[in-house]
């Protein structure tokens, strides 16, 4: 399994939209990042940004994970790599869970690279601020992360039924840029995930105290209870391994045409 990963990370690399996709998505949101904090004179604070921007910064990082999921995971079937990789003496196993795995990592490793770069900018252009505690928006993004790989476990199985890159990489980009829209769709989103990440990430869910000094700012509490942590841990696992399963049953019965 270890050569089959080699060799999609290899192909990965060898390839400028790998680069030119995260660079062109990180930029925009630095863009967008560095010009909120110009509006407000250098007073808008990086709590601030995130608690209205957190959403938008969520979108389309998942785009770029999506779009390395679904190139990875079956990007070659066109050109019948994988079909070389069965007949080479792979099992079907190492060949699908290797797509698999990378498929996650460069999806996580995407994400968390994002975040820390958008958050250290914007802690060094404004400060963190007061309205939320930084430990408590860490503790949420971390969670996040589950949510995530749920609703990317169910993007990987998706992938391996239509087989075709550049379509697993449209329905991923219209997903990614609606996901705020799906989470109102309840049963569609519950389903998914997206209510939970919804949930986690949205400042309506925070508590919220009012305080008042000349003017009424808010001051947010996002610390996570008990039944948040694990219910969200619990479903994210059991679906994302679910949707997995269900990806390598099919894959397994395949004829790779």
């Amino acid at each position: 399994m270890k050569r089959l990963i080699k060799a999609q990370v290899y192909q990965m690399c060898r390839k400028k939209s790998t680069a030119g996709v995260y660079l062109g998505i990180l930029g925009m949101l630095l863009f967008e990042l560095i010009s909120e904090m110009r509006i407000f004179g250098g007073k808008l604070t990086a709590d601030d940004f995130f608690l209205s921007f957190q959403s938008v910064i969520m979108s389309f990082s998942f785009i770029v994970a999506f779009w390395y999921a679904a190139e990875i995971c079956v990007g070659d079937f066109s050109d019948r790599t994988v079909n070389y990789e069965v007949m080479g003496g792979y099992t079907r196993k190492k060949v699908y869970f290797s797509r698999v795995l990378l498929g996650l990592a460069s999806g996580t490793l995407t994400v968390v690279s994002m975040w820390c770069i958008l958050v250290g900018v914007a802690v060094a252009y404004g400060g963190w601020g007061n309205q939320v505690g930084l430990s408590q928006m860490v503790a949420r993004w971390l969670l996040m992360l589950f949510p995530f790989w749920r609703i990317l476990c169910e993007f990987i199985f998706f992938s391996f039924l239509v087989k075709n890159v550049y379509v697993v990489m449209a329905v991923g980009t219209v997903i990614a840029l609606m996901s705020d829209g799906l989470s109102s769709m309840h049963c569609f989103s519950y389903a998914l995930g997206f209510t939970n990440l919804y949930r986690l990430s949205h400042m309506l869910y925070f508590g919220v105290y009012t305080m008042s000094d000349n003017r009424s700012y808010y001051l947010y509490d996002a610390t996570l209870t008990t039944g948040e942590v694990f219910g969200t841990i619990g479903a994210s696992v059991g679906f994302g391994l679910l949707f997995l399963l269900l990806g390598y049953v099919y894959f397994h019965k395949d004829d790779l045409r």
